[in-house]
């Protein structure tokens, strides 16, 4: 394995996005977005169509516009990155067909990995003619990583796999998955993980969906029984896999799953729900309403001082450690006052969208960190509490 080589140098720090490079954005998406909504993405006929309009965003350069222009990005600052996402969001623009090879293993390919693992991995990537699953949580290995327990062994220039991934978005639709194996011995913990980037059309992977109460099957569980890994899709070095795992980690943790957007158009939905639907007169809605903007307009404000401290180089404000935490308790509770609303209101198609926000909204309490272990953080490394002592 060769040293790792970023694509591009570091941007240069800004405090304000690229106003110029939103305007573009926005006169591409009014001119671009599909009138009509597509399939939804977790079935065959949602990944072939999405597929068409990922194609279109790349060829556009609107695929990842943070990346460097020479894998087809913007060189875009964070601050115009997440300004870019706002956009998608408000345009109406479809959900995002490939956000674990985009937003995660994209930008961890090109901190960690070689030139030639870049120029193979990253133009499909970005068109999404590769589809990519995360394989990271197991049975026995969900908030607690480092107990992971597939195993992979040395065999020539190759490594064999064995062991179970769980809870594994998109898997059932994917061409790749980017995984943390155990290359160490078996009380190795973080010393022992290896990151490495599995062809899931090979012998010795099954996928088997799950069924979720949604009615939906967009996890699988992934068994690995002899899969075959080169040596040349390892990123960085054997059993040196924990620090670029804990790159992907950071930014899913701090990725926009729920940005300000995405939150004042669901409030948008719920305050026309109440109007409709006659709601809005009782005091009590009015009370959760007014609540819920206010928690609104103060994510959106925790999430600027955030970008704005990360995008000078700054160290993280207190508050940054509170987003994930935020935005997924903040859901929950839309999810439950739209529920109730559209169940009181006999609206069938609002009860079906509320009903399925319900759930996935405790999803959120879930992934990339469940809140009760956000909350842990907030109180050791924000609060400065001792740990334990939130459980005496």
């Amino acid at each position: 394995m060769t040293e790792p080589t970023t694509a591009s140098s570091p941007q240069r720090p800004t405090a304000a996005p690229d106003e110029a490079l939103l305007a573009e954005c926005r006169a591409w998406l009014d001119e671009n977005v599909p009138r009509e909504t597509l399939p939804p993405i977790y079935d065959a006929d949602g990944v072939t169509a999405h597929r068409e309009w990922e194609k279109k965003l790349a060829a556009a350069g609107w695929g990842a516009v943070s990346w460097p222009v020479e894998f087809g990005g913007r060189d875009a600052d964070l601050l115009t990155s997440a300004a870019v996402g706002e956009e998608f969001v408000r345009a109406g623009a479809p959900e995002r067909l490939n956000p674990g090879g985009l937003a995660l293993l994209g930008p961890t390919l090109l901190a960690h990995a070689t030139v030639a693992q870049q120029r193979r991995f990253l133009p499909g990537i970005l068109d999404c003619s590769e589809l990519w699953c995360q394989g990271f949580s197991e049975p026995e290995a969900g908030s607690d990583l480092a107990s992971l327990r597939t195993r992979a062994v040395r065999d020539g220039d190759e490594l064999v796999i064995t062991g179970v991934k769980l809870w594994t978005s998109l898997a059932r639709y994917a061409d790749w998955m980017f995984a943390l194996v155990r290359t160490g011995e078996q009380g190795s913990r973080h010393r022992g993980i290896s990151y490495v980037l599995i062809d899931v059309h090979q012998p010795g992977v099954e996928i088997t969906p799950l069924r979720q109460v949604t009615g939906a099957d967009s996890f699988s569980e992934v068994r690995f029984d002899g899969a075959r890994v080169p040596l040349d899709q390892v990123v960085g070095e054997i059993d040196g896999g924990w620090s670029v795992a804990m790159s992907t980690l950071g930014r899913e943790r701090g990725s926009a799953l729920h940005t300000p957007a995405h939150l004042e158009r669901e409030l948008g939905q719920l305050a026309h729900l109440a109007i409709s639907s006659g709601a809005s007169a009782d005091a009590a809605v009015r009370v959760a309403l007014g609540e819920l903007e206010s928690d609104v307009r103060a994510y959106r404000a925790l999430v600027a001082s955030s970008l704005r401290d990360a995008a000078l180089g700054l160290p993280p404000a207190r508050g940054a450690a509170l987003g994930k935490l935020w935005w997924s308790e903040l859901a929950v509770r839309m999810a439950d006052l739209g529920r109730e609303l559209a169940v009181d209101a006999g609206d069938a198609d609002a009860e079906k969208l509320w009903q399925y926000r319900y759930w996935h909204s405790r999803a959120g309490r879930l992934l990339a960190g469940t809140s009760e272990i956000q909350r842990e953080i907030v109180a050791e490394r924000v609060l400065g509490l001792p740990k334990g002592s939130r459980h005496g």
